[in-house]
């Protein structure tokens, strides 16, 4: 239950960050012209966001089994894969677009998901 309310959770955080983006950011201090930016890295990170949270719970509940190493291990590979994929798809080496800074939030889009296919598996 405690990963169903979890997901829920964010969700509606999810959910209220894509609506409310431009006015809290701007209420944060951003300037107007560093919004497009902020909107382009944020609209992806919310909506990959729900990755983050199953790996999140489910690494928890591994530590409290007593192993520690295993969900150290599995976020070192979802460090390893936003590092490789960062600069791929930020600027677009190979057969990889070029996406600037929504590049940087796929990459840690697939980053969390790696984790998460990590911590179910486990």
């Amino acid at each position: 239950h405690g990963l169903l309310l979890a997901l829920l959770l964010v969700g509606c955080a999810s959910t209220l960050g894509i609506i409310a983006l431009e006015p809290l950011f701007t209420l944060l201090g951003a300037k107007q012209e560093l919004l497009p930016l902020i909107s382009e890295y944020m609209s992806v990170w919310y909506l990959a966001i729900p990755l983050l949270v199953i790996p999140m719970a489910g690494n928890s509940a591994i530590r409290a089994t007593g192993d520690t190493k295993t969900p150290a291990k599995i976020m070192l590979l979802a460090g390893l894969i936003n590092g490789v994929l960062d600069p791929l798809l930020i600027f677009g080496y190979g057969p990889f677009p070029e996406l600037g800074i929504q590049g940087a939030a796929i990459a840690s889009g697939f980053s969390w998901f790696g984790a998460l296919c990590g911590s179910l598996y486990v």
